[in-house]
């Protein structure tokens, strides 16, 4: 089976190839750690917790410093430049890492892809599936974003109440 892995913001896609039975989000990240080590040019890494439910925590990935675009694991120049913002980076271990914000959170949010469509939606019938549970299945691309959520309605506290 085949997996593409991709965590923006740390420059990491990749194909992930492996054998298993039951697939999930979580296997890919296993698997795509064992494949390339974080020591490694191109190697990975994730850190979790499952304090009260699974959580990615942070990933990290040894960037060789050229971008893989096509994410089929060879480094060709783009056509749009050498990123989206025109920037090389350097290379070296880049690492972004859940945290919390005044009245938020920047937390890791992923997305499964599935024949050029998102499949990993939450229907209103049932709770959210983590990373764990969530299962894949071949060609799938799974792509991490850090993103920042709001969990209360911070400085404008006193209007939100004015208007309730």
């Amino acid at each position: 089976m085949k997996v593409q892995l991709r965590i923006v913001g740390i420059y990491f896609n990749r194909p992930i190839q492996f054998e298993s039975d039951d697939p999930t989000i979580f296997t890919v990240l296993q698997e795509a750690q064992k494949q390339f080590p974080l020591y490694s040019p191109g190697g990975f890494q994730f850190v979790s917790t499952t304090s009260t439910k699974p959580s990615i925590v942070s990933f990290a990935h040894n960037y060789p410093g050229k971008y893989d675009f096509d994410g089929n694991g060879s480094i060709a120049d783009p056509v749009d430049g050498p990123t989206l913002s025109g920037y090389i980076r350097s290379p070296g271990v880049y690492e972004l890492k859940e945290q919390a914000i005044v009245g938020g959170v920047v937390g890791w949010q992923y997305y499964v892809i599935r024949a050029g469509e998102v499949v990993s939606k939450t229907p209103a019938s049932r709770g959210f599936d983590s990373y764990a549970g969530f299962k894949v299945k071949d060609g799938d691309m799974v792509l991490w974003r850090l993103v920042a959520i709001g969990t209360e309605p911070g400085r404008y506290r006193s209007l939100t109440q004015r208007l309730a």
